[in-house]
């Protein structure tokens, strides 16, 4: 009856709560991605500060193009940093931490009793029970008790994103350095290759006109060398018609180039250096085979050689015997006396009667014209003047001698144009034959 009186002792549960604060793996990541360092500090404060002089140090060492490395460091960093922070606080700091405690006696009122002879009866106690936590306290522990995050699911099932921003950080990273990034002897040589991209496309489009040309030679049915020539001259000048459009607009692309750096004395001076030290390593090789072939062919024409007609035309703007050739009217005879024909020469002796528009007259001449034979053609290389006559030879004899009273009314501007035209006629053919025998 005595332990049936003594009160039960039932342990006491106590749940301790440890407020903590979770962190987004999510937003640990982007901050990384975008800050680098500094979006770190909101995972982990000391990685933060780490890879912040860390990518100080490499950025200095590689002229900033380690720091693509840091900021790959950082976002995996953060990653890892949230996740081990959420699991320490799930886990390792004990949200639902129970223990026991010994409920001290309660002492309850005593029951009332009837104890009667014939029986016994005997009173039970109902056992102690915790009593119920309060509603708003279950509510805090549920939202504690925080889930934990696993990592390796993490990245299985955001690999793709993952993977795509990695992708982004890279392309941002590249482009700052190849289109951002002030580079000085990179645009340098840009603006030299330009110039030497002109140059390239010109021997290489001269070499396939020359094929191209060589190929139709024979259709072409050229008569003379210099139909081959002007021909040639043709493509030649198309294709360097080419090359000054493209060397206007290469230098257009390199003032633009140069005018970056038109601030800053040093960058400009490292621009021009790079610019001007470049040399064009264009091979010509092939073109100058094939003009070299283009030339054999063209001196492979036989031309007809130089006719009358020919001569004629060639004697245009040249004297003979004082006598200037400007028309070939003045031309009025010539005839071709001798031909000696050499190794790619010809030499012809000719008869000419010219016409003397001052004189009034018309004079004889022998000459020698010599002609080359050229890529050209035939050309009229040289010519000399054996002897002249005048058409009159009365004008040697019976006029030798002139009155004193002519000349001097020659002298003294007279009119008479016969005694003015004897005059010169007499001082020519002296001076021709016996230039010792006129009268001073």
């Amino acid at each position: 009856m005595e332990n049936q009186n003594q009160p039960n002792q039932q342990p006491i549960q106590q749940t301790v709560i440890i407020v903590g604060k979770q962190k987004s793996v999510g937003v640990a990541l982007i901050l990384a991605f975008l800050f680098g360092p500094l979006g770190l500090l909101y995972a982990s404060v000391t990685g933060g500060i780490v890879m912040f002089i860390l990518g100080i140090l490499i950025g200095f060492v590689t002229l900033g193009f380690g720091l693509i490395f840091v900021w790959i460091a950082c976002v995996i960093w953060a990653v890892v940093a949230a996740n081990n922070a959420n699991k320490k606080l799930a886990g390792g700091a004990g949200i639902n931490i129970n223990t026991n405690v010994n409920n001290p006696p309660t002492q309850q009122a005593p029951v009332a009793q009837t104890i009667t002879p014939e029986t016994e009866t005997v009173m039970e106690e109902t056992p102690w029970q915790p009593e119920p936590a309060p509603v708003q306290q279950q509510e805090q522990e549920q939202q504690l008790k925080l889930p934990s995050f696993d990592f390796n699911a993490f990245l299985t099932k955001n690999k793709n994103a993952l993977i795509g921003l990695l992708a982004i950080l890279v392309l941002g990273f590249v482009s700052y350095i190849l289109f951002l990034k002030p580079n000085p002897e990179g645009d340098g040589r840009k603006a030299a290759n330009l110039v030497c991209d002109c140059q390239t496309n010109y021997i290489n489009g001269l070499a396939n006109s020359y094929d191209d040309f060589l190929k139709k030679f024979d259709s072409y049915g050229f008569k003379s060398r210099k139909a081959g020539v002007d021909k040639l001259e043709e493509l030649r000048a198309a294709e360097t018609l080419k090359l000054n459009q493209c060397m206007s607009e290469a230098q257009i692309k390199s003032n633009e180039l140069r005018n970056k750096y038109q601030s800053d004395g040093n960058q400009l001076q490292k621009f021009n250096f790079t610019e001007t030290e470049i040399v064009c390593g264009t091979d010509d090789s092939k073109k100058s085979k094939l003009y070299t072939d283009i030339n054999n062919k063209i001196k492979a024409i036989k031309e007809d050689e130089p006719d009358v007609e020919r001569i004629k035309n060639d004697l245009l703007n040249r004297s003979f015997g004082g006598i200037h050739i400007e028309y070939l009217a003045q031309i009025k005879n010539i005839s071709i006396t001798s031909k000696t024909n050499g190794n790619d020469r010809i030499e012809y002796q000719v008869n000419l009667l010219l016409e003397n528009y001052n004189m009034h007259s018309q004079d004889s001449s022998k000459a020698i014209l010599t002609y080359l034979e050229s890529e050209n053609g035939w050309q009229l290389a040289n010519y000399k003047t054996l002897s002249e006559e005048n058409d009159n030879n009365s004008a040697r004899n019976n006029n030798s001698k002139l009155s004193l009273f002519s000349i001097i009314k020659y002298l003294m501007g007279g009119t008479i144009s016969p005694i003015r035209h004897r005059y010169y006629q007499y001082k020519h053919n002296y001076l021709l034959n016996s230039p010792s025998s006129l009268p001073h």
